[in-house]
């Protein structure tokens, strides 16, 4: 299987971009992080229904880019909230791939083989992890949130938000003005080569499934390069997920 997976003109402009900071700084002034973030909680659906998230599985189609070619499959994600565990089903041209995480390790499954997954791998899960429940535990996780100004996601104008941890690891998160739900997240993190890179995940097609606004539509980017496009056709929430799903199966 292939691996799936990035003078006075220029007077002007240097006069612009050197005022860029300013004028962001200028509009962001008086601006309360912590306020845009409880909007958009409560935009969501509101802390209590989120918060009573336990499990979820959600089926998707999907669209891979790679320098051969771009590929169609499916993909079914199994995952906890607390503790965060995952389960990935996906299969491309006919080859289906099983990647788990149970809280500390991570493992694949293919062509009948089980194994312990590569250190990258587990890293990029990891990074992706940590930052799903950045709008509900921040405080608690001492993460510290700035305003960034207001930026551009597509045709929608965003409030931004850098949120940084106590490594000094920065995410940006970027809130529509009128709906304040989150269009995209954005971060270093390594890819399962192990190499940073600069991940995105530009989100639209907002549907409400109990109670809750969730994306139906999801672009994913590395290094500013499309490499997958994911379209939900099922959601289903509170299924009782049973603990072995997301055990490494024993040989």
């Amino acid at each position: 299987m292939k691996k799936v997976k990035p003078a006075a003109v220029l007077c002007c402009v240097l006069c612009f971009l050197l005022l860029m900071p300013l004028q962001a700084k200028k509009e962001g002034a008086g601006v309360e992080p912590a306020e845009i973030i409880k909007k958009s909680i409560e935009a969501q659906g509101g802390r209590a229904v989120l918060e009573s998230v336990i499990d979820s599985v959600v089926t998707a189609s999907c669209k891979f880019y790679t320098p051969q070619g771009e590929y169609l499959g499916e993909r079914k994600v199994f995952s906890t909230s607390e503790p965060m565990k995952i389960r990935i089903e996906q299969t491309v041209l006919g080859t289906e791939t099983i990647i788990g995480y149970d809280g500390e390790k991570t493992w694949l499954q293919q062509a009948g083989r089980t194994m312990k997954a590569p250190a990258t791998i587990h890293d990029s899960i990891e990074a992706a992890l940590s930052r799903e429940d950045f709008l509900l535990r921040y405080k608690e996780k001492g993460i510290q949130a700035e305003y960034q100004g207001e930026n551009q996601v597509e045709e929608s104008p965003c409030h931004t938000i850098k949120f940084t941890d106590g490594d000094g690891d920065e995410t940006l998160y970027y809130f529509d003005v009128d709906t304040f739900l989150p269009l995209k997240v954005e971060y270093d993190a390594p890819d399962e080569t192990g190499k940073i890179i600069r991940s995105e995940s530009i989100n639209s097609d907002f549907r409400k499934v109990e109670n809750m606004m969730m994306p139906f539509k999801s672009v994913f980017l590395a290094d500013s390069e499309k490499v997958m496009e994911t379209m939900i056709t099922e959601i289903k929430i509170n299924q009782g997920l049973d603990e072995s799903l997301f055990s490494m199966p024993e040989k």
